[in-house]
């Protein structure tokens, strides 16, 4: 299985161009710039006519206006993840989101906690810490992250 990811667009995905084939096409979040939801329309609109098999998002912490909203209407082959999974393939996908109220609280602790054992590929919005997360001389992954 081919994957194709993508992430953090904020806003400028309809620039991309001559994407890659690909069997599933990934974005882990950060599709909007501010987090309205004019720029979420938007997004799933260009996301749903990808040419791809199957899609697969999640929200990161710039898409806070999808924050505990349900998502109708996508197509069968288009996966919102917001701590749930898809499979696809007998591949078992899992999307944890990034949403800041979770990320000051315990919730996404918990959220982390959740995520099944037989998971084949997990969709975060951070990295696991030490796993290409360094800038400005800080690690901005999560450790929790990294015992999983």
């Amino acid at each position: 299985m081919k994957i194709l990811h993508l992430s953090d667009t904020h806003g400028c995905h309809r620039r991309l161009r001559d994407l890659p084939e690909a069997d599933v096409v990934v974005h882990s979040g950060d599709f909007c710039m501010v987090g309205t939801e004019q720029e979420a329309i938007d997004f799933l609109n260009w996301f749903c006519d990808l040419p791809y098999r199957h899609k697969i998002f999640i929200c990161g912490n710039h898409d806070d206006c999808l924050y505990g909203a349900g998502i109708d209407g996508l197509d069968n082959n288009v996966h919102y993840l917001s701590n749930t999974g898809v499979e696809i393939d007998g591949i078992k996908f899992y999307g944890v989101p990034m949403f800041m109220r979770d990320c000051i609280t315990d919730r996404q602790t918990r959220n982390y906690a959740m995520i099944p054992s037989d998971t084949n590929v997990l969709i975060t919005h951070s990295p696991a810490y030490g796993i290409l997360d360094f800038d400005d001389d800080i690690n901005y992954g999560s450790e929790e992250i990294l015992a999983i």
